[in-house]
């Protein structure tokens, strides 16, 4: 459940971000949920995640994503699609996305942050999950 609690906050406040200076309150047209291992990711390992996006009557839409991981000085490194050299930059889908990451032992005990964005119907949301990958 404490992993569902940080998606809505993260969810909340990537909301209030789109929204900018605005004052009034910004639009919710779709849901994102992470799903992911409450756990931190053991190196050399597959850490599987999945992200499910539906409108707002649960119905699964079109939306394209962009995965990043922020390291802990700053760096911010795209993320590639599986075993593949290819980046997960505005990658289209359908409903679910899943994917995982392999940590490498360089990364041990290092809080790094993941950071997807989702696109649909013309609004953004950004996931954030931090990590420490562990020997």
């Amino acid at each position: 459940m404490r992993s569902r609690l940080t998606v809505v906050l993260v969810l909340l406040a990537a909301a209030s971000i789109v929204a900018g200076a605005s004052s009034a309150p910004a639009t919710i047209r779709f849901k994102a949920v992470l799903k992911a291992p409450k756990t931190n990711p053991k190196v050399n390992v597959r850490w599987y995640y999945s992200i499910t996006v539906t409108d707002l009557k649960g119905r699964p839409i079109r939306a394209t994503i962009t995965a990043h991981i922020l390291d802990p000085l700053g760096g911010i490194h795209p993320v590639d699609y599986g075993p593949t050299q290819k980046p997960i930059l505005n990658f289209p889908f359908k409903g679910t996305f899943r994917d995982w990451l392999t940590f490498p032992p360089e990364s041990k005990g290092f809080q790094l942050t993941i950071r997807w964005t989702i696109k649909a119907l013309g609004a953004k949301r950004v996931v954030k999950r931090v990590v420490v990958p562990q020997p």
